[in-house]
């Protein structure tokens, strides 16, 4: 028998021939196993984490509730520290806490919001809350505007423990009701817990599955922690640069003090570098004085650690650099605390307020300086004599100024010495050249002779102040003089010296000073000239037998001097106006009077000329001749001011001419012949007829007047 040989055929095993369709279901089948049993441990795990969501939420819920009471009683503490204290900071907390109550109550909206229930206490919660806060803001205003008592009355008066309780009554509502939801969601929650457990139980069965769970959970945590490592990373870095962003300069310390974080403000600031700082006490790397005192200040940073409570920073404070520089700042320190309430640093937030201290300094200058114009106007307008006047200006520039000294000298008669007449601030020897200086000597001389202000600041470097030992060893830094002009003439110097620089304003101010001295300076003399001339004047009234008067006319008071009241008939005695008046002649009183009505009226008052008779008291009649005129201000009559004279012996001399005319013109009318009186200097004009001239010519005196005599002559004859 033939045949082909085939080669033996392997016959595999069906389990073998089906391995990798074997493995390929098992494979299947484990991942189908490990796919329910993922899912199935998914949703148990889904349903847990949803459940413990809904409990943390309801956490938050009660978290916001305690958050909200716990603001509204910092905004109450914070209001009563204002009320109590009057501080002003107690009412930067104050809002502060407001603001948060209001973040908070968003926050609980937010958290409710699928919840009406909840929602609609929220809405009632909030009218009470601002309710609460109208009742504290109107509690600030009674203590701003009323006072302590006030505002205590309205603290006690019940109203804000009425609101408070409300509040409270609505949120132990909202708490109920959290509180229902917490046992639904706790007891949901441990039901999802116990799934989980069946359902982790069963794949643990697979090692595969617990290989998978375990591998899954270690992946899972290994992403958590990365993720958490990264949030970390992102949010040290967004502080890091919101600190290097703020205009505020930051200090961070440890709970010793110690510096161990800085912005770059602060660094600038204080001068050190973070990495200097870094480590080195708070009190060292934030060193302050006070001001004016230029005494250290005790760090705040200690403060506040030592407190536990925020500590504002002393007026006036100065921050010293480390290389020496000063800037002025002002703001806090607080306490840093963690998680759990435990101090655990400070932080130290200042700033720079160079050009807010400028200002004030600046203002502080203006109000001196407008207290200073309105005390050396007050001295110049009194009547001080020249020495008094200049040293209380002196003073008063001492006082106001803060300067060392101040010093006044006038320009003598000759005009070739200046002569001290004021000194405050530095003692004055009897032999100290600067009493006398002559015109172009010392700084002093050379000021009046320059007629030109000398200003410096720096006393010590400048050559032209005299006796620089001195005035260093004195302390002197800064000097003013001016010379005192008046019509471009120079009536004295004024000069200032000061322990510390003069600034631009108070520099400003002594220009119209100086002019306003110079002017009381010839005022005073002008006075004194016066004085002497009103002397002489008198003196010169007396002999020419005058008496003066004056009348206020608002007051009606008369004053006159002892020749008046001699004229009067009452030497030694002081008469008022109406007895004056009295002592005038009956028969010529109401002359007088209408004399002098037409002399004081406001509009177009005439000059008062008037003769009159008085009675003396011992009935003797003699005749007065008075002048004078009323002076008025603003078109009121306010003095009524005039000379009187005795005129009687004129008055009977003219009675004697009258007499003697009358016999003269009867004798010339009573004779046969014409007659006639001509004016020598008026080139013959004829002024006087007797009667026989008129009754002969048959004219008139008005016709005869002048040359009309000549009308009744012959032309030929009339030469």
């Amino acid at each position: 028998m033939t045949g082909k040989l085939e080669p033996e055929k392997t016959v595999l095993p069906f389990w073998g021939r089906r391995k990798p369709v074997v493995e390929a279901l098992a494979v299947a089948a484990a991942v189908s196993f490990l796919v329910v049993s993922g899912v199935l441990t998914f949703e148990s795990i889904w349903r847990l984490e949803k459940n413990r969501f809904q409990v943390d939420h309801t956490n938050r819920v009660m978290l916001a509730l305690e958050r909200t009471e716990s603001a509204i009683k910092d905004a109450e503490s914070g209001q009563r520290g204002f009320i109590i204290t009057g501080n002003d900071e107690y009412l930067e907390l104050f809002e502060a806490d407001i603001n948060q109550v209001d973040t908070v109550v968003t926050e609980l909206s937010k958290l409710t919001i699928d919840n009406p229930s909840q929602q609609a206490k929220l809405l009632e919660l909030r009218k009470l809350i601002s309710e609460r806060a109208e009742v504290l803001r109107t509690g600030i205003r009674q203590r701003r505007e009323q006072g302590l008592e006030s505002a205590q009355a309205h603290v006690t008066s019940g109203v804000g423990k009425k609101t408070m309780d409300r509040v409270r009554v609505v949120t132990s509502a909202m708490r109920d009701v959290e509180n229902d939801l917490m046992v639904t969601r706790e007891s949901t929650t441990a039901q999802s817990f116990r799934t989980s457990l069946w359902t982790t139980v069963l794949t643990t069965v697979v090692g595969l599955m617990l290989v998978s769970t375990v591998r899954y959970l270690i992946a899972h945590n290994r992403r958590r922690t990365a993720k958490a490592a990264s949030s970390i990373h992102d949010e040290r870095e967004r502080l890091r640069v919101t600190l290097a962003s703020i205009g505020d300069a930051v200090i961070e310390t440890d709970n010793q003090a110690l510096v161990t974080s800085m912005n770059a403000v602060a660094q600038q600031l204080t001068r050190w570098t973070i990495e200097q700082a870094k480590g080195v006490s708070s009190s060292e790397v934030f060193n302050i004085i006070h001001e004016d005192t230029r005494l250290p200040v005790e760090n705040p940073a200690l403060h506040a650690i030592q407190g536990g409570t925020i500590i504002g920073l002393v007026n006036q404070a100065i921050l010293i650099g480390k290389d020496g520089s000063e800037t002025p700042i002002d703001d806090s320190a607080a306490p840093i605390r963690d998680e759990t309430g435990k101090l655990i640093g400070c932080v130290l937030v200042f700033r720079d307020i160079s050009e807010r201290a400028k200002e004030a300094r600046r203002q502080t200058n203006l109000n001196r300086l407008t207290r200073l114009r309105a005390e050396v106007s007050d001295v110049l307008i009194r009547n001080h004599d020249l020495p008094v006047a200049l040293k209380k200006v002196c003073a008063a520039i001492v006082e106001h100024l803060q300067t060392a000294s101040a010093r006044v000298w006038t320009l003598n008669e000759a005009g070739q010495m200046l002569e001290l007449q004021a000194s405050v601030g530095l003692d004055v020897q009897l032999d100290d050249p600067h009493n006398r200086v002559p015109v172009g000597q010392y700084h002093i001389g050379r000021i009046a002779e320059k007629r030109q202000p000398h200003l410096t600041n720096n006393v010590a470097d400048d050559p032209e102040v005299s006796e620089q030992p001195w005035l260093i060893q004195q302390g002197m830094v800064a000097f003013a003089g001016y010379p005192l002009m008046l019509n471009n003439r120079v009536v004295g110097v004024m000069a200032v010296m000061a322990r510390q620089p003069l600034s631009g304003e108070v520099i400003g101010e002594f220009a119209p000073l100086a002019d306003s001295i110079a002017q009381c300076i010839e005022l005073k003399r002008v006075l004194e000239l016066l004085r002497s001339s009103e002397a002489q004047m008198q003196l010169t009234l007396n002999s020419a037998g005058l008496g003066t008067w004056h009348v206020d006319l608002k007051t009606n008071t008369l004053a006159g001097d002892e020749k008046f009241h001699e004229l009067f008939g009452r030497p030694g005695e002081r008469l008022t106006y109406d007895e004056a008046v009295s002592c005038i002649y009956e028969e010529d009183r109401l002359r007088v009077l209408d004399s002098i009505s037409e002399s004081i009226r406001p509009i177009n008052p005439r000059p008062y000329e008037v003769e009159f008779r008085i009675v003396k008291p011992s009935n003797e009649i003699r005749w007065l001749f008075a002048k004078g005129n009323s002076n008025h201000q603003l078109e009121v009559q306010a003095s009524f001011d005039g000379t009187v004279v005795d005129i009687t012996d004129r008055k009977r001399i003219q009675t004697m001419e009258r007499e003697e005319d009358s016999q003269f013109r009867m004798l010339a009318d009573n004779i046969p012949q014409l007659a006639w009186i001509a004016d020598g200097n008026t080139n013959g004009q004829i002024y006087w007829f007797n009667q026989n001239w008129y009754d002969y010519t048959g004219t008139t005196l008005a016709e005869m007047q002048g040359s009309g005599w000549q009308t009744v002559h012959h032309p030929d004859h009339a030469d």
